[in-house]
């Protein structure tokens, strides 16, 4: 039985991950084989809330058929991340704690709840659950604290940003690109 309820009868769609890396092999989902981790970003349309339904692959396995807890706590982390960037804060970690309460199977699929719960003009403080998506159950939580940044000076191209990332670009590079054109 599945108890995801994000479906677009609910106003759930799915969206693209925001331009948080530049390229090349994701430690997290890269490589050729498919076989690690597998991110799906669904958005509320009314209430803007960010979750994503994650497949662990056997490139994930710690205990015999079970996801690795540096696995789980990098999904958590990187879907964390995920809802700052489209709230339009990007972020870097600057702290993370997280807490396993059951094993995650290899091969299932869960869901990667967030919350925001706190956001300063330089910080922005956030929860998640990793929650199975077949029972229910909440396999880990994480609380993570996360430093904005400029997403140009942390090096991500300018062309893949939209419009709603330029508030945080530092008003020296603005006025460094404008004298250039």
């Amino acid at each position: 039985m599945n108890h995801d309820l994000r479906t677009a009868a609910d106003g759930w769609e799915e969206i693209v991950k925001p331009p948080m890396q530049t390229g090349g092999d994701q430690f997290l989902t890269g490589g050729s084989g498919g076989d690690r981790v597998t991110i799906s970003y669904l958005r509320h349309r009314e209430s803007g809330e960010v979750a994503a339904r994650v497949t662990f692959g056997t490139g994930c396995e710690g205990p015999p058929g079970r996801a690795h807890g540096g696995s789980i706590s990098a999904v958590l982390d990187e879907v964390m991340g995920a809802a700052a960037w489209l709230a339009g804060r990007p972020v870097v970690t600057m702290r993370l704690a997280v807490a396993f309460r059951a094993p995650v199977l290899l091969g299932s699929t869960m869901m990667v709840e967030t919350t925001v719960l706190k956001s300063t003009r330089r910080i922005v403080t956030m929860q998640s659950r990793l929650v199975g998506d077949d029972d229910g159950k909440v396999h880990a939580t994480g609380d993570g604290r996360y430093f904005a940044v400029d997403p140009v000076r942390l090096g991500v191209p300018r062309e893949l940003l939209d419009g709603s990332y330029e508030k945080y670009i530092n008003p020296r590079d603005r006025h460094e690109e404008a004298s250039q054109g």
